[in-house]
């Protein structure tokens, strides 16, 4: 009876201690049992149609020389608009959540020199799935994702399981180059299993900046300092006639003034 007592004693420990385990393993194992019904991006997401259209630029006048560019960036300027390898996670694939391996790359261009106009804001804005941050599940870690802008940490994202939300960071003003600019999203970041996954339906860029302030340009000719001894010729010339007119007239006077006496 004893060993009895024991053995069943023993499995019951046993039990307890696989149900434990089962919520500290860093393996695939808990992405399926989470999220068995994952297969891409939900009903409510734009991917279909984004996928197979360009980068949008738009250019808005703020005032006379402020201008701003907003950019959606779609299709194959994101790498996350790409069929993913789903093995070892029981999910159909392929698919478009991206894990540790996965990362998301997207390319927007900028066509001024920084160095010629003056940004004054930068907003990115990311509408993201399925961030688990903070985590739902018991005994689990949230998910850590980063985003880069140019290889510059621009923040981490936030969200809430199985839902759609909007990320909005603002980078420093500095960050932007002329020509090709990146945006990476380092997927789960604190594993190197897949242990969490998200997906990116798209994201908008907006840039405000300063155009350089035109200089006034000269009508033509060619400058010469003034010489004011040529500007009062003319006037010392009229003086002297009048001087010696009027010496004259005095001698003549004088002159018949003798004569008389």
């Amino acid at each position: 009876m004893k060993w009895r007592r024991k053995l069943t004693l023993w499995k019951v420990c046993v039990f307890i201690m696989f149900i434990s385990a089962l919520f500290f393993l860093p393996s695939s194992v808990v992405a399926r049992d989470t999220d068995t019904d994952k297969s891409g991006p939900p009903p409510d997401s734009t991917f279909e149609h984004l996928a197979v259209e360009p980068t949008t630029y738009t250019y808005t006048s703020l005032d006379s020389n402020i201008e701003q560019l907003e950019l959606a960036i779609m299709g194959e300027d994101c790498t996350n608009w790409r069929n993913l390898d789903q093995n070892g996670t029981e999910w159909p694939t392929p698919s478009n959540y991206n894990w540790y391996d996965q990362d998301i790359r997207a390319l927007f261009r900028f066509p001024h020199d920084p160095n010629v106009v003056t940004i004054t804001s930068i907003e990115v804005k990311l509408r993201v799935f399925d961030i688990d941050a903070p985590s739902e599940l018991p005994y689990s870690p949230p998910e850590v994702d980063i985003v880069y802008l140019n290889n510059i940490n621009i923040g981490t994202l936030t969200g809430t399981h199985d839902k759609w939300v909007w990320n909005t960071l603002a980078p420093s003003v500095d960050t932007v180059l002329q020509g090709d600019n990146y945006i990476d999203i380092d997927v789960d970041t604190e594993h190197n299993t897949r242990y969490w996954a998200m997906t990116a339906d798209w994201i908008k860029v907006t840039i405000t900046y300063k155009l350089p302030t035109q200089p006034t340009q000269a009508v033509g000719g060619v400058w010469t300092p003034i010489n004011k001894f040529e500007l009062l010729t003319p006037w010392i010339g009229l003086a002297s006639i009048i001087a010696a007119a009027t010496s004259s007239i005095i001698y003549v006077k004088c002159r018949k003034k003798k004569h008389k006496n």
